[in-house]
């Protein structure tokens, strides 16, 4: 009976630890004081692979159209940092093969993450130069 019990112990743990795994897009981007205008750097990066990006009421999101992909993620700005939060995925103008492909959707999340990152980068960069050349 023991036995039995603490297999199902372990089995639940397992699977609840899984469950919760982040996914890479997720992991927040750090940013700190050097960026001012973090609205700018988020328009700026996000629109480089066709994302639309916008703020209502004090949340900010992000919209792609492409290739019969509908996808919709919030960018949670909190704690220093930027996350990306998939509100949405859908293929209302698919004609064959309707599915949607999750690494696919996973791929353009990181690539979203990846330019935000370089933003940031650049943003560094270019206050470290100016208090070296002040």
């Amino acid at each position: 009976m023991k036995v039995k019990i603490s297999i199902i112990l372990i089995l639940l743990f397992s699977l609840s630890s899984q469950a919760y795994e982040l996914k890479f897009y997720a992991n927040p981007v750090p940013f700190s004081p050097y960026v001012e205008d973090i609205d700018g750097l988020l328009e700026s990066a996000v629109s480089r692979n066709h994302w639309t990006y916008r703020v209502e009421e004090g949340r900010r999101y992000a919209h792609l159209e492409y290739k019969s992909y509908r996808i919709e993620v919030e960018l949670l700005v909190e704690n220093g940092g930027v996350s990306i939060v998939e509100l949405s995925v859908a293929r209302p103008e698919c004609k064959r093969k309707c599915s949607i492909d999750q690494d696919k959707v996973d791929a353009w999340l990181v690539g979203m993450r990846r330019h935000i990152a370089l933003a940031v980068t650049k943003a560094f960069r270019e206050d470290a130069l100016k208090q070296i050349y002040l």
